[in-house]
């Protein structure tokens, strides 16, 4: 287990679909994006695509630089506004517990025992003081991020970037879903399942990207004067990617085989 306090972290977190992210609108979350590229964002989503663990950086219109997880005092006046900045604001602490289950195997006429990892399990504890509904509206209603489907009948679920739902005019090919299944289609995964969480030491170029996590459980803190804090826990069983020395946090789409 490792625990890390907000001041020593940046941390932002956004969908796995190449171009499509969520909006809460008091309450109510829907997608928001239909782009044609990762960089036609806009800056009030609650989150962003998987490509936007950045901020729009550069002075030329149009020139998009990815800088890992900034913060507002590394943001100079000739690149963009603060507001495009998608790290997460008054964070607490983060926690990121490693669990692994084995199964033990015999063989028989043998004497060896052979125990067989089965999966990991990553379990990412985010906490910030509570300042909106965020945090509970996608506990509610996005737990499992957004389902991509690669016609608008829903006939099959996508996992490729490629597919025809990034079309804005494909609006019933995509929904927000609380769990694996809907109306129409039951899918085990999906490469777009869950959301991304990207962890990096301030001032330093560590940074842990766990992939496909979903949300599992919400909880406030409260005091006599109301609520104080808010926790919003995310598990994944997909191997996490950590990189180095300043270079850009991972946005690569997960591969159907490693879910």
């Amino acid at each position: 287990m490792a625990y890390f306090q907000g001041r020593d972290v940046r941390v932002a977190f956004t969908t796995e679909h190449y171009s499509l992210g969520i909006k809460n609108t008091n309450g109510d979350l829907a997608v928001t994006g239909h782009q044609d590229g990762p960089t036609d964002v806009g800056p009030t989503d609650l989150v962003k695509n998987r490509f936007w663990p950045m901020h729009r950086g550069g002075a030329a219109t149009g020139s998009d630089t990815a800088l890992g997880l900034v913060d507002a005092d590394e943001v100079t006046d000739t690149e963009a506004s603060t507001d495009e900045i998608n790290t997460i604001a008054d964070l607490t602490g983060i926690d990121v517990t490693l669990d692994k289950t084995d199964e033990d195997i015999s063989y028989f006429g043998q004497n060896t025992n052979l125990a067989a990892e089965i999966n990991k399990t990553y379990t990412i504890s985010i906490t910030r003081k509570k300042s909106n509904n965020d945090f509970e509206a996608l506990y509610r209603a996005g737990r499992m991020g957004i389902v991509a489907y690669t016609t608008t009948g829903k006939i099959e679920v996508a996992n490729t970037d490629l597919a025809g739902h990034l079309d804005a005019a494909n609006g019933n090919a995509y929904e927000i879903v609380n769990s694996g299944a809907d109306a129409t289609k039951s899918a085990q995964k999906w490469t777009h399942m869950g959301y991304r969480i990207h962890v990096k030491e301030k001032h330093a170029g560590a940074i842990m990207t766990f992939r496909n996590a979903c949300i599992s459980g919400y909880s406030v803190s409260l005091s006599p004067d109301g609520i104080q804090e808010e926790t919003l826990e995310f598990y994944s069983e997909v191997d996490a990617k950590h990189v180095g020395g300043d270079a850009n946090a991972n946005t690569t789409l997960t591969a159907l085989t490693e879910l």
